[in-house]
């Protein structure tokens, strides 16, 4: 945990984490655009997310030709949720040992917590499942100084949720991975679904037939991706360009394709000279890709 610079420690100020080993007070990450569950941000290096063993296995086993098109992987951080003075809640990270990769905690009443499986820990962080309405978040302008609307929909369901269920003893585990947008002023951020199928063998077949149905009637079927979310600067008036992945299921094949050259438009011109190198990169990829027996894209 080295490498955790600048974390705003509870009661104590900036400091690393493993020198300490205090807890560290976590934010919403204010660049999300999509994805079911509220990523936190450790500082500008770091984010974390909640983990699944999938996701952490592949991160911690992919192979080395992969690595260059991945975040940095650091490991797992547990985290629990507690009332602040004013009433909100606060997300709180507590550093795994490096020895004994245990949690280590700091304060007196933390013998009290305990943690819950991946699957209760899955259960209880997804945003998804609140039966929210998504009513004018669609697609929206907004200021530099706010979040995307997904982070705002996320942070306010999560906080629902932690009113309805009041246990702070619960810790969730988290995966520390690279913060992409930190070394940017105002970070243009894609998400996209890749593949012409989006289930996994685990799912179950309900779930599965809903994933069928979602690639049958978007660009996953037609040319292999779709928008998962979308956060666009213009430099003309200062403000991001919001759209979601509801936006996204409604795009044809057209559509899709103005969306990437727009994604590359400043608000004053078209950034003509990074299409050879995303391309490039892209090609690049699919070669990796062909050589595993490992990894695939459907």
């Amino acid at each position: 945990w080295r490498l955790l610079k600048e974390a705003t420690v509870l009661e104590s100020g900036p400091a690393t984490m493993a020198e300490n080993g205090q807890p560290i007070l976590l934010q919403p990450f204010k660049h999300q655009v999509g994805g079911h569950f509220l990523i936190m941000e450790i500082n500008q290096e770091w984010i974390c997310k909640p983990m699944e063993s999938k996701e952490r296995l592949f991160y911690e086993t992919v192979p080395e030709p992969l690595k260059q098109f991945i975040p940095m992987y650091k490991g797992v951080l547990n985290v629990c949720f507690r009332r602040g003075k004013n009433g909100d809640f606060q997300y709180i990270g507590y550093p795994m040992s490096d020895e004994t990769s245990t949690v280590t905690h700091t304060m007196n009443d933390v013998s009290s917590m305990h943690s819950v499986t991946e699957e209760e820990n899955l259960r209880f962080l997804k945003c998804s499942r609140r039966g929210e309405s998504r009513d004018g978040v669609k697609s929206m302008a907004f200021t530099t100084s706010n979040s995307t609307p997904w982070t705002d929909v996320c942070k306010k369901l999560m906080t629902n949720v932690l009113e309805e269920e009041n246990d702070e003893s619960k810790l969730h585990e988290y995966i520390v991975i690279e913060n992409l947008t930190g070394k940017f002023k105002c970070p243009c951020v894609l998400d996209l679904k890749v593949g012409t199928r989006t289930h996994s063998d685990g799912m179950s077949e309900a779930k599965k037939q809903l994933h069928l149905e979602r690639c049958e009637t978007t660009t996953s079927k037609a040319i292999g991706v779709r928008l998962g979310g979308m956060q666009l600067y213009n430099t003309l008036d200062s403000k991001y360009y919001f759209m979601d992945k509801y936006y996204g299921r409604s795009f044809t094949p057209q559509a899709f394709c103005k969306l990437i050259t727009d994604f590359l438009y400043s608000g004053k011109r078209y950034r003509w000279e990074l299409f050879p190198e995303l391309v490039k990169k892209l090609k690049e990829l699919r070669e990796v890709i062909r050589k595993m027996d490992s990894y695939r894209f459907y």
